[in-house]
């Protein structure tokens, strides 16, 4: 019978073994940053370093170019590790998805001699489009998931070194584009035969502003106007927004989402446009299995890292479906120093430096230590099971 404890510092160990390889793929992905849904060739990279070590890859799945499920071993229980790396436009690896891919795939690698060892059966998911549309939920939708036990995944985030949390939950987020029609007419000849749809858009706004004094703290509400017209000379035939709306409280969120929605209807009818609207993202609010919350701090603290208490994040990822399907949990490491902001270009800058690539390696470590854990120990995918369906 295999010795579970040597089973464990193996996977750890094979993590630094694959260092210089991670690295080196991390600093690729900062290197050539690729938008939500365009990531062709980090999700190559990623997948030929899983199939170099014995991995068996399923690219396109889900009808998404850029998404894949790699497998090794066979039977249960089937522990996953999900990767992310598509980039933010023009700031780039802003929000350090160049690390989340490789810390991924290196913990998927290490639990090979855990799968060789106790049985089971390790997955790497590549979900693209985080940041911008959701692979995931598409994923979830198709039913991708249903064979998956226990799944986790890492973030980086600013901190203090040697810092860590686990455990804590997000908002639900809902986002539209909002495209109004109207008529188009000359500005200043006959604007009175015009009907502008710009106006319209306009109005939304100034309902949605009007609307934030009545409704509760934890509600975001942020837009841009995607399609203002096209001269200033001709009434706007037609113009357009994207919208977006996150609350912690998914029921409330729909509640709220309702009442944009009339107000979107509202503007068409005040300004004798037509609408069509579109719902552009759907993130469910993520939901922490305690089993997999505590193994993930355990393990980190039995790696030196202090884990501060489970908060709850203003931000929104479509890891949150997941969590909706089955037990997950999902942690965060300091790679950047306190006072850096997420999307901005001092976040992508440090997202390439040894402090960051180094958490990247620890990371991985993490979640292979946990992968090994969940392996060697059928119970506790049990009770992860039992807490979701209460849940």
């Amino acid at each position: 019978m295999a010795d579970e404890g040597e089973v464990k510092r193996r996977v750890v160990a094979a993590v630094d073994d694959l260092a210089a390889d991670l690295i080196a793929l991390s600093r690729r992905l900062h290197a050539n940053p690729e938008v939500a849904f365009q990531e062709r060739q980090a999700a190559a990279w990623l997948t030929e370093m899983l199939e170099r070590h014995g991995f068996t890859v399923e690219r396109g799945v889900a009808g998404l170019p850029t998404a894949f499920i790699a497998r090794y071993g066979r039977d249960r229980p089937a522990v996953a590790v999900l990767s992310e790396y598509d980039a933010l436009p023009e700031v780039g690896h802003a929000c350090g998805h160049n690390l989340i891919g490789p810390s991924a795939v290196a913990a998927g690698i290490a639990l090979r001699a855990a799968a060789d060892a106790l049985g089971g059966t390790v997955m790497v998911y590549g979900t693209p489009a985080e940041e911008l549309g959701g692979g995931k939920p598409v994923m979830v939708d198709q039913g991708l998931f249903k064979d998956v036990d226990a799944a986790m995944m890492f973030h980086p985030y600013p901190g203090e070194e040697k810092q860590a949390g686990c455990g804590g939950g997000s908002l639900a987020l809902r986002a539209f584009d909002f495209t109004y029609r109207g008529k188009p007419a000359h500005s200043g000849f006959a604007p009175w035969e015009g009907r502008n749809a710009l106006d319209a858009v306009i109005l939304l706004f100034n309902a949605v502003n009007a609307m934030r004094q009545h409704v509760k703290p934890d509600v975001r509400i942020h837009g841009i106007i995607t399609n203002g017209g096209q001269v200033f000379n001709i009434v706007p035939e037609e113009a357009a927004c994207r919208l977006a709306l996150r609350s912690f409280d998914t029921a409330y969120l729909l509640e709220v989402t309702e009442r944009v929605e009339e107000a979107a209807r509202g503007a068409a009818l005040a300004t004798g446009t037509e609408l069509e609207t579109r719902l552009f993202m759907k993130y469910d609010a993520i939901k922490p299995n305690p089993t997999l919350v505590r193994l993930i701090s355990d393990n980190l603290r039995a790696m030196g890292f202090t884990v501060r208490d489970p908060r709850p994040t203003s931000a929104s990822s479509d890891y949150g479906n997941v969590s909706q399907v089955l037990p997950s949990a999902g942690f965060s490491m300091a790679t950047h120093p306190p006072g850096i902001n997420f999307h901005t270009p001092e976040f992508a800058e440090g997202a390439a430096t040894e402090r960051a690539l180094g958490g990247m390696l620890e990371a991985a470590k993490v979640m292979a230590a946990v992968g090994a854990d969940l392996l060697a120990d059928p119970g506790l995918v049990a009770r992860a099971r039992e807490e979701f369906a209460v849940s």
